[in-house]
């Protein structure tokens, strides 16, 4: 290994945020068109380089030119494994299924965080490497969506997927038929892309997801798992620091688990609202805490106060922040513009994680911690009036009925129970 100045280890931990946004850019065209078993294939490609170059790297620059191939992979994932996820999904399931990938991005964090404890960063790469070959190799055995065979036109390879998905005595033909109605409903309902994204529906759809990717990362919450160790240090915490940023590891992983149990009992919205709320709470006691100790008052008594503010965010974050964000993405787009419209929401996202990453080191400097956890609290603050003002609750609902809902037209749901209230007042 090589030491690493605090400058090189901002840009490394930022980089990879980079080349997740690239791959924004082309993602998109590669599902559409290959389809996204073939997507999620072809991006391990980039990944083993990735982690080749963080293998051998004797220098930063090699450092570097690794996460950012890595994070080509990263942010490929990010889109195309919701969507992927989403279209096998029954609709009782969909929104636990949907928070499984934050659950595995929390994992993936934990295992770095136990790992990375106990062997070197060689090591620590190789296993990785290791992963994203045990991966691809899975892949393998896996069905490409069924969705994708509909649109491609190939409805006997749809219905082999959707058997495997379903098991095999379970009679897949009215899903099949749903899928193939709803497909030629789009080509024969088929607009220009610009005019497609010109719709009310569209438009707020973009706001919401651009929005929530927004409130996700400007929360703190990359600057939190990114620079824990720091912070605990900062803090005067007595703690092992390895042991601090397991712990964090464990409530973040314990938290999106239950937060996926959690999800079609109380819906999205409901806990988008506790999450943000919960996630402004303790970063307003940091912030606090941190002000005291820059200002000569004696917080030695306190020193495991910083562990249980910076738990209470993670667990805030997993139950809402975190997972639902991916899921929700997958959940308001009409079919015609999911592809772009994903791509263009996880391209934001992405730009946020790397000004978070690079800039929470910086701007920390500059105005201690206390400042950094109180521009978090604020933004936090935002976030509540967001959900409350905008977010519209997708639990239960059809991709159909959202686009109504999104449009500022009532949900056939709505309409029948608006009819039925009609009925009974004339009937009275």
């Amino acid at each position: 290994g090589f030491p690493i100045s605090k400058t090189w280890f901002s840009i490394i931990s930022s980089i990879m945020a980079i080349g997740a946004l690239i791959a924004s850019f082309f993602i998109g065209y590669i599902v559409d068109n290959w389809g996204r078993k073939q997507a999620m294939w072809l991006l391990c490609i980039p990944s083993l380089i990735g982690w080749g170059c963080i293998i051998w790297a004797e220098s930063e620059i090699m450092f570097c030119v690794g996460r950012f191939i890595c994070g080509i992979s990263a942010g490929g994932w990010c889109i195309v494994v919701p969507l992927y996820t989403n279209e096998f999904s029954t609709v009782d399931l969909r929104g636990t299924l949907g928070t499984y990938f934050q659950l595995q991005i929390s994992s993936g964090i934990l295992y770095i965080y136990i790992v990375g404890t106990f062997v070197s960063v060689f090591w620590l790469s190789v296993s990785c490497a290791a992963i994203v070959i045990g991966y691809a190799v899975l892949l393998i055995f896996l069905p490409e969506s069924p969705t994708f065979f509909i649109i491609k036109g190939e409805v006997e390879k749809a219905k082999s997927s959707m058997q495997w998905f379903r098991g095999r005595d379970y009679n897949i033909d009215s899903e099949i038929q749903v899928l193939k109605t709803s497909n030629d409903e789009i080509v024969s309902n088929a607009v220009p892309l610009l005019t497609a994204f010109s719709t009310p529906a569209a438009k707020k759809g973009l706001i919401l997801g651009v929005g929530m990717m927004f409130f996700q990362q400007f929360s703190g919450v990359n600057g939190i798992i990114f620079y824990t160790a720091t912070i605990f240090k900062e803090s005067g915490s007595t703690l092992d620091s390895h042991y601090q940023t397991i712990i964090v590891g464990v409530v973040m992983t314990i938290s999106t688990f239950i937060s996926s149990w959690l999800i079609e009992r109380f819906g999205r919205r409901v806990l988008l609202l506790y999450s943000v709320i919960f996630m402004m709470v303790p970063s307003i006691c940091l912030s606090i805490y941190f002000y005291c100790d820059t200002h000569g008052f004696n917080t030695s008594a306190f020193g495991l106060f910083p562990v249980a503010c910076m738990c209470l965010f993670l667990i805030s974050f997993a139950g809402g922040f975190g997972p639902i964000p991916w899921l929700y993405l997958s959940e308001i787009y009409s079919k015609q513009i999911a592809g772009y419209a994903c791509s263009v929401a996880c391209l934001f996202n992405w730009l946020f994680v790397f000004l978070v990453t690079i800039l929470f080191p910086l701007v920390s400097g500059y105005i201690g911690f206390a400042g950094s956890f109180g521009i978090f609290s604020i933004i936090s603050l935002v976030g509540i009036f967001f959900v409350i003002l905008l977010v519209a609750e997708t639990k239960g609902r059809t991709l159909e009925e959202m686009q109504l809902i999104l449009g500022g037209q009532p949900s056939s749901s709505e309409r029948t129970a608006s009819m039925e209230n009609g009925d009974k007042r004339y009937n009275h």
